[in-house]
């Protein structure tokens, strides 16, 4: 299967959801929008917090504790003999949103099936 380029995928999905094509300008200028945003973001990495006892992830530190008060933590640390240990918290890089060839990936509600689809009729000369 060939990899068709930004547009023409985000066309074809918009096609599938009843939409109508967007020119190649007001997809550039999409394209350069998004871009600046997610590089002017406000958080330059997201926090992960790793329990130490159960060695699990967790991506906010709400799930964190409500993971730490569970009856199941608990029987766990009081079965360790130990008190409960602190978290680790580390921060991982943000990491850049880019297709294989280094272009933006504009997301999108419609599914991989929905595109593989698309891909297949356009190939049948729908």
């Amino acid at each position: 299967m060939t990899l068709l380029p930004g547009r023409c995928r985000y066309n074809l999905k918009r096609k599938v959801a009843g939409l109508p094509a967007v020119t190649k300008e007001w997809f550039d200028a999409r394209k350069a929008q998004l871009s600046s945003v997610s590089t002017t973001g406000a958080a330059p990495g997201q926090k992960v917090w790793l329990d130490p006892l159960t060695k699990k992830k967790f991506m906010s530190e709400n799930t964190y504790q409500a993971h730490v008060r569970s009856k199941k933590y608990q029987d766990l640390v009081r079965a360790s003999g130990a008190p409960a240990p602190a978290p680790v918290v580390t921060v991982r890089a943000a990491e850049p949103a880019a297709g294989p060839s280094g272009e933006e990936v504009i997301v999108s509600s419609v599914s991989k099936a929905m595109e593989h689809n698309c891909v297949a009729l356009v190939m049948a000369g729908f």
